[in-house]
């Protein structure tokens, strides 16, 4: 598996669903191993969670320095890949890049996952893969050259296989025809991790802490993620703040870091409710289960996802959950609403309408949470997702051959791939 960045240890959530999937599917009976591009830094070799990792250090290389590090990437996938039935990238860009090439060169069969935005091309903002030097290009050849390719949901698949976004004809047809592998999450351990979270400990992560005494009964709306223009929490906050000028008693919480947080905070001030928004910062990943567990509804308002785990993570501890349709949650039949994105005036409307069930009928959001759990259930438990990638990379990889990925074990002792 070739991937942008991996896990150093057990504590770093760097791409945490992407990590329980590679190690489900070891559990499945498939021989992993990883090849790590830029994150973490320097090159190393090291096991985690039984896989064995090794990394580039590609760090922010840019310009000719990409050059060179996706060269060496493919040297190291050459070696890494001795023995194997099927090459993964996950990301088309740099990732599937490198994971064609290398199959090409030993005569096996490559897969290619689109896993984020790498087909984004969100000007305005300057946001997405399309829009970078070099990175259409990356994307083009690699979905052309895979044996197969994936997206993480319906919505990518059709919205991605549309016109403007960087691609030939070719790799729009590819996209167009893509299977949906989504990522997990294994909800019963994921609910079981949700402990209790008095108030009185949120201080402790709190950029801003909130009186909760002034907020008694209050709806607690959350989004978790990144604070990144393309997440879209302005327009969040922005619909909050209307309702609680109409007499709604709801309050948000941002758990994330980013170059956002500052302006949200003046923005919240701007529009007189910065009493009403608690910027939780960073959460250890540890204790995203029990913060989400805290609120009654969760809502995601990105511009563009090409899954968007935060709303199955919130189902999975039963927070009703909405937001844009974008990702996932664009055929989540369980979700409150779904909204274009970008469309403040849609975005309001429909929390407008959310806190009127809620008068009507204070337990609806907790039937409403009840619904997406059992709905991520059925469609998003890891062992289910695990099983339908074992299948996929099966049929990618030889037919004849019982495994559908082989690696040799150990070869952390052989030197490793950049040696």
């Amino acid at each position: 598996a070739v991937v942008p960045g991996f896990s150093r240890y057990a504590d770093d959530a760097a791409i945490p669903a992407l990590r329980a999937l590679l190690v489900a599917l070891a559990g499945h009976g498939v021989e992993v191993s990883v090849l790590a591009l830029r994150h973490p830094p320097g090159p190393a070799s090291y096991d985690l969670a039984g896989l064995p990792v090794w990394t580039l250090g590609g760090g922010t290389r840019a310009g000719p320095g990409r050059l060179v590090l996706l060269a060496q990437a493919i040297d190291a996938a050459v070696k890494l890949g001795q023995g194997a039935d099927v090459i993964v990238g996950f990301w088309a860009d740099e990732p599937g890049f490198v994971a064609v090439h290398a199959a090409a060169r030993l005569g096996i069969r490559s897969h290619v996952a689109l896993m984020g935005g790498e087909l984004a091309d969100l000007a305005a903002i300057g946001y997405g893969g399309a829009g970078q030097a070099f990175g259409p290009a990356c994307v083009d050849v690699a979905l052309r050259r895979a044996t197969r390719v994936s997206v993480g949901s319906r919505w990518l698949r059709d919205h991605g296989s549309r016109p403007g976004h960087g691609l030939g004809a070719a790799a729009a047809a590819v996209v167009a025809s893509a299977a949906v592998l989504p990522l997990g999450l294994d909800v019963a351990a994921f609910a079981a991790a949700a402990a209790p979270w008095p108030r009185s400990a949120r201080g402790s992560i709190d950029l801003s802490p909130l009186d909760w005494s002034m907020h008694d009964g209050a709806i607690r709306i959350g989004s978790l993620g990144n604070l990144l223009t393309v997440k879209n929490h302005a327009s969040l906050l922005r619909a909050v703040a209307r309702l609680r000028h109409a007499g709604a008693n709801v309050v948000l919480e941002l758990a994330g870091d980013g170059p956002e947080a500052s302006s949200l905070r003046a923005l919240a001030v701007v529009l007189g409710v910065g009493h009403a928004l608690v910027l939780c910062g960073a959460i250890p990943h540890a204790l995203v289960p029990s913060w989400l567990a805290t609120l009654d509804l969760h809502v995601l308002p990105s511009h563009w996802e090409s899954q968007g785990m935060a709303s199955l993570e919130a189902a999975a501890v039963g927070v009703a959950v909405a937001g844009t349709h974008v990702g996932a949650l664009a055929d989540f039949d369980a979700a409150c609403f779904r909204v274009a994105a970008g469309d403040d005036g849609a975005l309001l409307q429909a929390l407008a309408a959310v806190v009127e069930r809620v008068r009507l009928a204070p337990d609806a959001l907790a039937v409403a949470g009840a619904a997406a759990r059992d709905e991520v259930r059925q469609r998003y438990d890891l062992g289910a997702v695990a099983a339908g990638w074992q299948r996929a990379l099966y049929e990618s990889g030889h037919h004849a051959r019982r495994q559908p990925c082989r690696r040799r074990r150990h070869r952390a002792r052989d030197g490793g791939p950049g040696s």
